[in-house]
C-alpha cells in the first residue's frame, strides 16, 4: 500500500487516539476491535486500490465493506469522496451517497447524507453532523458548520454557521465546530 493511503488513514486513527505513533494496542483495536474504525481502513484501502485499478484488491477490500455494513450497519457510496480525519462517532447507521467531504468530518449515528434527482451534497472542512440528521440534494456546506441532531437540510449553508430543526434553520458563528471536532489533521 502506498504512503498516501497510509497517511490518511493514519490522520484517520489521529482523530480517534490523539496519537500519530499508536501503540501495538491502539493498532490492535483500530484494526480488529473498534468498528468504526475497522470500516474507515476498509474503506480507505477499497478507494485507494479502485484509483489504482487493482482489480483483486479491490475486489477483496469491496468484500470486506460488504460484510462489515452488514453486520455495523456502516453504508458509503463506493463513489465518495472524503478529506482525511474521518470520524464516526459510534457504531450503526450511517448512510454516505456519492458525497465529497472534506477533512476533519464528524459523522453520528442514524445520519443519512445522499442525492436529490443524481445530485450529492458537497461538504466543506471541519463539519460535525449530529444523530440522525438528513442532508440531501444539490447544496454545498462551507467549512466550520455543526448540523444539530434531528436536522433535515435541503439547502446550502455557508461557513461557520450551525444548523438545526424541520425545518433547518441556519445561525452564523465564527468556529461553529471549535469544541466539537478534537484532534484536527
Amino acid at each position: 500500500m502506498k504512503d498516501s493511503c497510509k497517511k490518511i488513514i493514519e490522520d484517520d486513527l489521529f482523530r480517534y487516539f490523539g496519537d500519530r505513533h499508536l501503540s501495538v494496542k491502539q493498532k490492535f483495536l483500530a484494526h480488529f476491535i473498534y468498528p468504526e474504525t475497522r470500516f474507515i481502513i476498509a474503506w480507505r484501502k477499497f478507494s485507494y486500490y479502485k484509483k489504482k485499478k487493482n482489480g483483486f484488491l479491490s475486489g477483496y477490500y469491496k468484500f470486506i465493506l460488504v460484510m462489515l455494513s452488514h453486520r455495523f450497519g456502516f453504508q458509503f457510496n463506493y463513489n465518495a469522496e472524503i478529506g482525511s480525519g474521518l470520524y464516526i462517532g459510534h457504531f450503526g447507521r450511517v448512510i454516505l451517497g456519492a458525497v465529497k467531504i472534506g477533512k476533519n468530518f464528524n459523522v453520528a449515528t442514524g445520519v443519512t447524507i445522499g442525492e436529490v434527482n443524481g445530485k450529492c451534497p458537497v461538504i466543506g472542512d471541519n463539519v460535525w453532523v449530529g444523530t440522525n440528521a438528513v442532508i440531501v440534494g444539490d447544496i454545498v456546506i462551507g467549512d466550520n458548520v455543526l448540523i444539530s441532531p434531528n436536522t433535515f437540510l435541503y439547502e446550502s449553508v455557508p461557513s461557520n454557521s450551525t444548523v438545526r430543526g424541520n425545518p433547518a434553520v441556519v445561525f452564523r458563528k465564527e468556529n461553529a465546530t471549535k469544541n466539537c471536532i478534537q484532534n484536527k489533521v
